[in-house]
């Protein structure tokens, strides 16, 4: 109990901290709700005096109540369009926190750590769960302070104008709050099934559509359809199942505040009988307890909202409870790799790949070690699923070994390799990854401040691609679609490789980037590389023109890494 309690409070102070100075808005909204609040209470004591000055045939009070009536329901309006206004922005403004903070989490934790959650849920956080915490902050805090004002104050009314019922309405109101706190537990258990459950269908639906041409090209179209339709039966059961929940409390709501209306009535009308109330105090009563069920129909709602903001908080929480990576970047990277770096060491390095079972994870180095000099082109060959990628991977410092040491070699000294010096490497995956833009875009990649097409065309000519991206209609303005659609197997490949050259990055890592290539224009992209004679090259392949550039090949098995000396066709040397 007391360490939920404690949990509890870990959530809040982390809302509020994500919040920032956006809570000013928070303050303002509640001053609002609670100024609409007195308002409302005071509508009830002006609508009294109106109904008495009628029936006591009083013109002049009647009058004056009237304008005066008209006047405070022009307040309210004031009010009520105000607070829509800024709720609304404060509720846009928190959901771009909530949304920026879980995103740049994303952006520095380590790769591992959010590679372990498919992308699917992560984009059910952001989408989702973001929306349930902002929502909760915008209502729940300006609501429950406006809902105590207008508690308080019709209470307060009711017992100035017959102090005997409002000791039948206190009781019942501190029972109902009871009732729903009792349920905090299963309202947040079902706020977040519902949530895992809505994530498990994005996560679907989203492998569907970026797989669609392996679904169609296996004609599962139906198979693929029905488990869409299980996993939607399943959040809607879950979504049912909250609903219910929540029917049944309101339901329960429903029967104590309409009882004590019709005891209010039955109460007020009897004392018009007997000559003791007034028919503006019998009004002015009704209209209190419809303004006390309000708020208590809130709390009802109220108590929900806050277990799910706190379930929706912890989800979005959840990665920054890990040690965030190293975000500095080397003072000059470029400088370091010219002036000192000698080359890179491997030394005795195991990994597996993280596995929620420890025990049953899969080895994929044990006792690896090699050395690569700076300026050397080396070829990782080998079966597949032995590890080429994986090592290109440790070299990008995406994982951590388990065992062993990444080093880098300089005239003086050793140092490790952390991701510190991520901007030495330029990286071109088996798929390109090329993002949705244009080919401008996507080859100069982020570097926004560099923008020259001098520069990008350059980049295109060594990557072999400048002939097709001139010939296309736009040029380096052609719009790509999703992972580059709108261009075959090959140019993409061409324009991942262009992407990797433009950045300027000494050390490039080539993972089987050439595949999709026919060998003549394979053999002039590996020579237009090797001009670049200060690269250092990584090349996953397993073609005769990738081996024909290298000085090194590192062949990977079963036995472990086999290291062996390549001639270079150009100077005839042999490398050790």
């Amino acid at each position: 109990m007391l360490q939920r309690k404690q949990k509890n409070r870990q959530i809040l102070c982390w809302i509020g901290q994500v919040a920032g100075k956006k809570k000013i808005y928070i303050f303002m909204l509640a001053v609002l709700q609670m100024a609409s609040s007195v308002v409302s209470v005071a509508d009830a004591l002006f609508l009294r005096n109106i109904i008495d000055a009628a029936v006591a045939k009083d013109s002049q009070r009647f009058y004056q109540g009237i304008l005066l009536f008209v006047g405070l329901i022009a307040i309210e309006i004031i009010l009520q369009f105000v607070s829509r206004l800024l709720e609304e922005y404060t509720r846009a403004s928190l959901e771009n926190n909530f949304k920026v903070r879980l995103f740049e989490s994303l952006l520095y934790q380590k790769y591992s750590l959010v590679a372990s959650i498919h992308s699917g849920e992560w984009m059910n956080r952001l989408t989702s769960d973001t929306v349930v915490v902002a929502d909760g902050i915008t209502q729940i805090v300006p609501g429950v302070m406006g809902m105590a004002v207008k508690i308080i104050g019709a209470l307060t009314v009711i017992f100035y104008i017959e102090p005997r019922f409002a000791f039948v309405l206190i009781p019942g109101g501190i029972f109902l709050t009871l009732f729903t706190y009792g349920f905090r537990k299963i309202s947040k258990r079902l706020h977040k099934q519902v949530q895992e459950a809505d994530g498990k269908l994005r996560v679907f639906l989203q492998e569907s559509l970026s797989n669609m041409m392996v679904v169609r090209s296996f004609a599962r179209e139906e198979f693929f359809k029905e488990q869409s339709w299980e996993r939607m039966e399943k959040h809607k059961e879950k979504r049912l199942k909250k609903t219910s929940f929540s029917n049944v409390c309101m339901a329960g709501f429903g029967v104590i505040m309409n009882g004590a209306y019709v005891i209010g009535a039955a109460y007020c009308g009897y004392g018009i009988l007997k000559g003791r109330l007034t028919y503006g105090t019998l009004l002015a009563v009704l209209q209190l307890i419809g303004q006390i069920q309000n708020p208590f129909a809130n709390i009802t709602g109220y108590l929900p909202r806050y277990y799910a903001m706190c379930g929706s908080a912890e989800r979005l929480k959840e990665i920054e409870g890990n040690e965030k990576i190293i975000s500095e970047e080397a003072k000059d990277v470029r400088l370091f790799y010219e002036t000192r770096l000698q080359g890179i060491y491997l030394k005795n390095v195991k990994f597996a790949y993280p596995y929620e079972k420890q025990e049953e994870r899969n080895v994929i180095f044990n006792d690896v070690s090699f050395s690569v000099r700076k300026g050397e082109y080396i070829a990782l060959t080998g079966p597949s699923g032995c590890g080429k990628s994986t090592i290109l991977k440790l070299l990008l410092c995406l994982y951590d070994p388990d065992e062993g040491e990444r080093i880098l070699e300089t005239d003086i000294e050793q140092i490790l390799l952390t991701v510190e010096y991520r901007k030495l490497f330029a990286y071109v995956p088996q798929e390109n990854y090329l993002m949705n833009g244009t080919i401008r875009e996507c080859v100069v990649f982020g570097e926004q401040e560099k923008i020259d097409d001098e520069e990008v065309w350059k980049a295109l000519r060594i990557a072999c691609g400048e002939t097709f991206v001139r010939n296309l209609p736009n040029g380096l303005d052609t719009l790509l679609g999703e992972r580059g659609s709108g261009l075959s197997e090959g140019q993409m490949q061409r324009i991942a490789i262009a992407r990797a050259v433009f950045s300027k990055r000494p050390i490039l890592l080539l993972d089987e980037s050439t595949s999709a290539l026919d060998a003549q224009t394979e053999k002039q992209l590996l020579a237009n590389l090797q001009s670049i004679t200060d690269k250092t090259v990584f090349i996953v392949t397993h073609r005769p023109e990738a081996l024909s550039i290298c000085d090194k090949e590192l062949n990977f098995s079963e036995n472990g890494i086999q290291i062996k000396s390549l001639k270079n066709k150009e100077n005839g040397d042999e490398n050790d």
